[in-house]
């Protein structure tokens, strides 16, 4: 069935950043009018059963962006022979360095250093950090309700997982404004075919590369109690990765990490707001915040989506899809499938039918922090529960950020109101 001419230009101009308050009812349409919905060089995939299995075959339907080969690649190949030798090298080095971090890896070597990344990732090792997320926690809230102009996105949400990743590499504190700097400088790799951001990217990545070599040698010469950056320099000395690998490694966990996280603290912050009967509910029974977690991971995945390349003719939901197209498998949508889940655009921190949800991936891309980030949004939910049941928003509309697929508000503004007095742990 074709489209129509109106939901076509809909769906263009939400990817081409026109930030919807509410995007669900628009993914809904598309959904409903096709399982695979074409506009420009994408395919679009919303249905619950192919958004899984797009992303549970990472053999077939790969997240090689940018490589050479590529329909990303081919499609600026005529700005990147245009460069001069210096911004070439620079752009080279640049997408060499990208393609370290673990989303852009393909197998063999993705299998390879998961391995190496599930080991530093050892879920008991993270739950002894429950008690420093805890009282990160406690210090941001306090820092916060001191400071009613705070906007909680930047100053909590993302501080939250940022100061926790850095206490598990063993960085001080004191380097969170560097740590921040470099983070919000990451954004600036999907804008790499502009000339002008070459430099300032290349040089970063040259700051950060020292900066964990400098973390490394300190290691070495007095490990301390955490186990992640030990593991890692451990699979180093044996020569199961190399250091630019570890450099990749360390990347994915301070620079790329929080930003997940972030956007379940924030806009899980803003859903609880907009549907205030589940925020009384969770005030209540604060010890719900593990369910309160998993529903706004279904309701507001922080990830919309991402995009694959087919690498070979494929069969999907009895679509023939030829080697070389690109997929837009929007997670969001698929979250919000009746098919699936009852009610799906109903905010229910109780809901029995949350465990379909795709919000991390399935399949061998799955999301190695999502047993962090769980535990960080629930320490975060519970103990805004406990201490502050009757806060606010301070702003709406919502202004949210401008980015398709990353859900997270602009800026965040809360009334926190009264504080409760209560047994921190």
């Amino acid at each position: 069935m074709p489209h129509s001419d109106e939901l076509t230009e809909e769906v263009r101009s939400l990817f081409c950043n026109n930030v919807l308050d509410d995007p669900y009812p628009l993914y809904r349409r598309v959904r409903e009018q096709s399982a695979f919905f074409e506009i420009d060089d994408f395919i679009i995939v919303t249905r619950h059963p192919h958004v899984r299995e797009v992303y549970s075959d990472s053999g077939r339907f790969q997240s090689n962006h940018w490589r050479p080969g590529t329909p990303e690649y081919e499609s600026i190949r005529g700005y990147i022979e245009a460069l001069d030798d210096d911004d070439r090298r620079r752009y080279d080095e640049i997408s060499a360095f990208q393609r370290l971090l673990l989303t852009q890896s393909i197998d063999p070597e993705h299998r390879r250093k998961r391995d190496v990344f599930r080991r530093a990732f050892e879920p008991r090792a993270l739950a002894s950090l429950e008690d420093h997320v805890q009282d990160v926690v406690d210090r941001l809230v306090d820092a916060i309700a001191e400071d009613p102009d705070a906007d909680l996105r930047s100053q909590f949400g993302f501080r939250v997982p940022l100061l926790t990743h850095m206490y598990m590499l063993g960085v001080p504190e004191s380097d969170l404004g560097l740590l921040t700097n470099w983070s919000t400088r990451m954004t600036d790799f999907s804008q790499r075919t502009r000339v002008e951001v070459l430099l300032p990217l290349h040089e970063m990545i040259g700051e950060l590369r020292e900066y964990v070599r400098e973390l490394v040698d300190t290691q070495r010469d007095s490990p301390g109690e955490l186990t992640f950056l030990p593991t890692l320099i451990a699979a180093l000395d044996a020569g199961e990765i190399d250091f630019e690998e570890l450099l990749g490694m360390c990347a994915n966990v301070l620079l790329t990490g929080s930003g997940t996280t972030m956007s379940l603290i924030a806009t899980g912050i803003v859903t609880f707001m907009r549907n205030r009967d589940q925020w009384v509910r969770l005030c209540e029974q604060p010890e719900l915040a593990a369910y309160a977690v998993e529903e706004c991971l279904r309701f507001e995945p922080p990830l919309q989506g991402t995009g694959r390349n087919v690498m070979e003719d494929v069969e999907l939901g009895g679509r023939a899809i030829p080697a070389g197209k690109r997929l837009l498998a929007i997670i969001a949508a698929a979250n919000h499938d009746p098919a699936v889940f009852a009610e799906p655009d109903r905010f229910l921190i109780e809901r029995k039918d949350g465990k379909h949800k795709l919000t991390f991936a399935p399949g061998e891309h799955g999301c190695l922090g999502a047993v962090l980030s769980r535990m960080e949004g629930r320490v975060v939910f519970s103990t805004l529960a406990r201490r502050h049941p009757d806060m606010e928003l301070a702003d709406e509309p919502v202004e949210w950020l401008r980015n398709t697929m990353l859900r997270t508000p602009n800026v965040l503004h809360v009334s926190l109101g009264a504080a409760r007095q209560y047994a921190a742990r």
